[in-house]
């Protein structure tokens, strides 16, 4: 069992190797409008649940019991991280390419915000659309 584990492993790594290279290039264009969404903590409370444990058998029938109290940990609200997008018209040079919206690093959107509108700015998205 343990060499099949092996065998795997080379593959899924050149896998995801693979998938990484076809990410977004770099885009180009004027910066038009930036977002921020800021990160959300996660929220949970602790629920108690007993359960009862046989602690002696005798002729295969339970004779007498323990009971456990087991701390379960409950999600209300999942965390989040935070998310900045920019705003970009004449993507890469296209007068047709107006108001796309790109997901970017933090460094990249604090470099957006610090330009004004309609100045040309160039950096490599996380992913295209602000989700």
């Amino acid at each position: 069992m343990r060499f099949k584990r092996m065998a795997i492993a080379p593959i899924v790594a050149l896998s995801v190797a693979a998938c990484g290279a076809d990410g977004p290039s770099e885009v180009s264009g004027t910066r038009d409008d930036v977002r921020h969404v800021a990160a959300v903590k996660e929220k949970s409370h602790k629920e108690k649940k007993t359960e009862r444990v046989c602690t002696r058998k005798v002729n295969g029938k339970c004779k007498s019991y323990r009971t456990d109290t087991i701390w379960k940990k409950v999600v209300d609200r999942a965390a989040k991280p935070a998310r900045y997008c920019v705003e970009l018209d004449n993507v890469n040079g296209s007068d047709k390419d107006d108001d796309v919206w790109y997901t970017v690093h933090q460094a990249d959107y604090t470099k957006a915000l610090f330009k004004a509108e309609d100045e040309g700015l160039k950096f490599t998205p996380v992913h295209a659309g602000c989700w």
